[in-house]
């Protein structure tokens, strides 16, 4: 069977997780470029499935790698994952402008590298700031076993972040219902368990017990519909 591609910077520290065969080598074929210049001209070679890039590199920086293979119209669908820094989010909109598909924060272990690069995609879809909002949250598992609800504390057009001191397992396939203000039908989603916050050992210590969540299959009307909502938080923090 064949491995998908993954294109990156041979200088880059992620094609060194790489090297371990349980998570990376088994489903991904490594392909490196010496410069930025060399990147573009391999991804026209191969059509890799993703490219990876930092943002900030001393040959040609993620963001103008990123707008020459969008501009590039046999590469204009290939995803492009930028690696950022947290805590920055001048970063997340640079590469938000440039049109790059998605990002993966620092420190990159293989388990998130994984992740990002098999994570199903959509046109458009960017990993979005998180903005704090208290939302109602039904959700049950696949099987239709039990049914919880409980509140979240941040949410983007991504995912969302749910309180919850009985964490569930990561991976863990969920269909959501989320209720946002004055609108009579919950927006309805796939969902699945990206990470977890266990109240023994808190990964990080500004959120409470919980599990992050991400959306699968969110409709195009709900899209919009959760990003008019975002707007308006937005609007409302800056008054």
């Amino acid at each position: 069977m064949k491995r998908n591609q993954v294109l990156c910077m041979k200088d880059l520290a992620l094609g060194r997780l790489f090297d371990d065969k349980s998570l990376l080598q088994e489903d991904y074929e490594l392909i490196e470029a010496s410069t930025g210049s060399e990147l573009v001209d391999l991804a026209c070679t191969h059509k890799p499935d993703v490219i990876l890039t930092e943002l900030s590199m001393p040959d040609m920086d993620g963001e103008e790698i990123c707008r020459k293979v969008k501009g590039t119209p046999e590469l204009a669908s290939t995803p492009v994952v930028v690696v950022v820094e947290p805590g920055r989010p001048g970063d997340l909109e640079r590469c938000r402008a440039a049109g790059c598909d998605d990002v993966v924060f620092q420190p990159v272990t293989p388990t998130k590298l994984a992740e990002v690069i098999g994570r199903p995609r959509n046109a458009g879809d960017f990993p979005a700031l998180r903005y704090p909002a208290r939302l109602e949250i039904s959700y049950t598992s696949r099987e239709g076993r039990q049914k919880l609800t409980n509140y979240s504390v941040n949410i983007s057009t991504g995912g969302l972040f749910l309180e919850t001191t009985q964490p569930l397992e990561v991976g863990t396939p969920l269909s959501l219902s989320i209720n946002l203000p004055d609108r009579g039908e919950p927006l309805r989603c796939s969902a699945r368990v990206a990470w977890a916050n266990h109240p023994e050992y808190l990964l990080k210590s500004n959120l409470p017990p919980g599990v992050g969540l991400q959306f699968l299959d969110l409709s195009l009307a709900d899209l919009h519909l959760l990003r008019d909502f975002l707007r308006r938080l937005v609007d409302e923090s800056l008054r």
